[in-house]
């Protein structure tokens, strides 16, 4: 590849829209960074609330910015991520989506989320990944007796990812983290 490439695989809840637990996790962000909203669901015929910082998007917005980034939505919202979500939040519109599809030949890491990621990649030089169940799914591997190093390329050189904590979102944390990969 000539140039540089990142790609960048964003869930939805539990790491952008925050999932307080009785008002617990919004003291991530500066009060007035958190906005509430909500999206109709019309083939679940369900209201979803949404609470997010505005922190979070702008830092994920200079994420973007950066040179040779493609940002993709990684989440069970599918197209609704790009249809519904973003406008109401103001991130992502453009971004294209990946869902659930085959496993590996091999069926080796059972989660459609991180099959999209471990082949990307093969398209990118670098990848980051974001979802709030990273570190369940890898509990679950290692309780049913797999070895770390099946997994362990989430958080190598090449692969990052990050597990903020669903209630509370992306946070302040987080970007330090993925700012130390992003200049290592």
């Amino acid at each position: 590849m000539s140039a540089r490439t990142l790609g960048v695989f964003v869930d939805i809840d539990g790491v952008i829209n925050a999932l307080p637990d009785k008002g617990k996790g919004y003291e991530t962000w500066e009060a007035d960074t958190w906005r509430t909203g909500s999206v109709y669901m019309e083939e679940f015929h369900e209201e979803v609330a949404l609470s997010w910082s505005t922190e979070v998007v702008e830092r994920l917005l200079a994420i973007e910015a950066m040179p040779g980034t493609e940002m993709v939505w990684c989440t069970t919202w599918e197209h609704r991520a790009a249809e519904q979500f973003a406008p109401v939040v103001g991130l992502g519109a453009d971004w294209r989506h990946v869902g659930p599809r085959r496993l590996m030949k091999d069926g080796r890491y059972d989660w459609w989320k991180a099959n999209r990621v471990w082949e990307a990649r093969e398209q990118y030089d670098r990848v980051l990944w974001m979802d709030d169940d990273i570190a369940s799914w890898t509990n679950i591997l290692t309780m049913h007796g797999w070895d770390d190093s099946d997994w362990l390329w989430i958080a190598d050189e090449r692969t990052c990812g990050i597990t903020p904590q669903s209630r509370r979102g992306l946070d302040l944390e987080d970007f330090e983290n993925i700012n130390d990969w992003l200049t290592s």
